[in-house]
């Protein structure tokens, strides 16, 4: 609750920012050439352009939110944990941002892509004789040897926005936005006897939904300039959870859960441009991204009755935060005009001069 709290209230201190930043901003002439936005980003501020379109792309580096605390593994003997979620936070993981975005007089539009495709960590669980997997109805194994973990996740996201520019550096948008977040957890287990088996839990989240936000350029000064966005959206999330116990490829145990809930997200970027020619800007920035509702593997364990097939999915929210960086190349749409061809200079009469005659 503390976590969603502090989302909200950094979340309206922002949109307090960017409020600011508009009421500061120039209005837009009447002229479809008066861009401003994505031209405010570069060293040229040509009047005659009346169009802009830029490509955006780079690698970003995302730190997916630490686990909740959660037991995984226990010891029969003694009721000790062994093997916790926090054994297998996340950390860090590489992905790709790519945006294509075109403005033209007062309105734009924009597709975004961001891929985060694996986040991965694993951990050996020294354990006891006996242990146990805390599933609705227990499942024991024996520990003669360490016990293999492994978590992984994936994050995709692609949204289509439309954009009106009320003022010369800023942008008000609205459109429709999917995310996919996928996770598997799986342990390694010894039934004794030289019979191994493994325990997968996989969640997939597909969120459909639409959000609204704000953009807008802070400042430039000489080939420096920043700029940043603020979105939020509510969306469906369509979540589904499996949880199986498997041997020799075969399922021996095995429960699944599906449910639909509704999912505030909440996008927000800041980032510092270099405009090294005209068109061409170096880029790095931060990036948000923040879930209220999501399905993730590691809370589904206990929630699952893998002996009778019933399970039940559980959500919690995740937040993503790290830095991008990457670069931007604008193209103009329509250019400069030809000039005018020059008059052409007036014929110069000369005035004829009649000889003189004598008296």
């Amino acid at each position: 609750m503390k976590t969603r709290n502090g989302i909200f209230i950094l979340l309206l201190s922002l949109t307090l920012v960017f409020a600011s930043q508009a009421m500061a901003a120039e209005g837009l002439a009447a002229d479809p050439g008066d861009v401003a936005l994505l031209t405010g980003l570069r060293t040229d501020t040509d009047e005659s352009t009346c169009g802009v379109i830029a490509v955006r792309v780079g690698p970003i580096f995302l730190h997916r939110q630490d686990n909740d605390s959660q037991g995984l593994l226990y010891d029969v003997g003694t009721g000790a944990k062994i093997l916790d979620a926090t054994d297998l936070n996340l950390g860090f993981a590489v992905g790709y941002d790519l945006t294509v975005e075109a403005q033209l007089g007062a309105f734009g539009g924009e597709v975004r892509y961001l891929g985060v495709p694996k986040w991965y960590e694993d951990k050996d669980a020294a354990t006891p004789a006996v242990i146990c997997l805390p599933y609705v109805t227990p499942i024991f194994a024996f520990g003669a040897e360490n016990v293999p973990a492994s978590y992984e996740s994936e994050l995709r996201s692609l949204e289509l926005n439309l954009k009106w520019y009320p003022t010369a550096r800023l942008a008000v948008l609205a459109g429709p936005r999917y995310i996919g977040l996928d996770e598997e957890l799986i342990m390694d287990l010894d039934f004794g006897g030289g019979l191994a088996a493994e325990s997968s839990t996989e969640t997939v989240n597909a969120l459909f939904g639409g959000q609204v936000g704000v953009e807008g350029v802070f400042f430039t000064v000489g080939g420096f300039s920043a700029d940043g966005w603020l979105k939020a959206g509510y969306y469906l999330n369509n979540m589904s959870t499996d949880a199986a116990i498997t041997m020799g490829g075969g399922l021996i145990f095995h429960s699944d859960s599906k449910t639909d809930r509704g999912a505030f997200v909440g996008d927000l970027g800041i980032n510092l441009n270099y405009a090294i020619t005209p068109n061409i800007l170096l880029t790095a920035g931060y990036q948000l991204l923040w879930i209220e509702k999501a399905a993730l593997a590691p809370e589904q364990i206990t929630e699952h009755d893998v002996v009778s097939g019933v399970g039940r999915t559980v959500d919690d929210s995740v937040l993503y935060q790290g830095i991008r960086a990457g670069i931007i190349v604008t193209f103009d749409i329509c250019g400069k005009p030809k000039p005018a061809p020059a008059p052409e200079p007036a014929p110069v009469i000369e005035p004829k001069l009649e000889p003189m005659t004598k008296n």
